[in-house]
This record gives C-alpha cells, sequence and structure tokens, in this order.
C-alpha cells in the first residue's frame, strides 16, 4: 500500500494519466486534489470510453472519462 497519494488533474490527457498509472502501478487514480476530489478516473474507464470507443487518448481529457460519483472516508 501507498502512503502517498497520486491525484491527475481533470483537464489531463487519457495518455498522460495512463502513463502515471503504469509509472507507479495503479489500476486506479483519484482526479483533483485532495481538497477537491472531482471523481476517478480507473483502468476501465480508460478501456471502454477510451480505447473500444476508438478515441484517441492524447486529446482525450481525464474529466470526458472519469467516474464522477465517489465516496471517501477519513
Amino acid at each position: 500500500m501507498a502512503r502517498t497519494i497520486e491525484f491527475v488533474e481533470p483537464d489531463a490527457t487519457v495518455q498522460a494519466a495512463a502513463t502515471l498509472m503504469g509509472e507507479i502501478d495503479v489500476g486506479a487514480l483519484p482526479v483533483g486534489t485532495e481538497a477537491d476530489l472531482q471523481g476517478i478516473l480507473t483502468d476501465r474507464d480508460i478501456l471502454f470510453r477510451v480505447v473500444a470507443a476508438g478515441r484517441d487518448g492524447a486529446r482525450t481529457r481525464v474529466r470526458e472519462v472519469m467516474s464522477s460519483l465517489t465516496f471517501s472516508c477519513g
């Protein structure tokens, strides 16, 4: 388990987010900041909403394909 949480900006490209996910070996990234959680981007979001849909990951923004309903606990 990681001690720090990596976030991705909603305006980042899906390609950049997927690269980060590979570098830190995770299947999901929270979108936004710790103070402003806007959603989550999962490898499944990328697979179905980008790859299977034939979208360009270098042009598609995270905000366009992220799952926006999130719950958290502290």
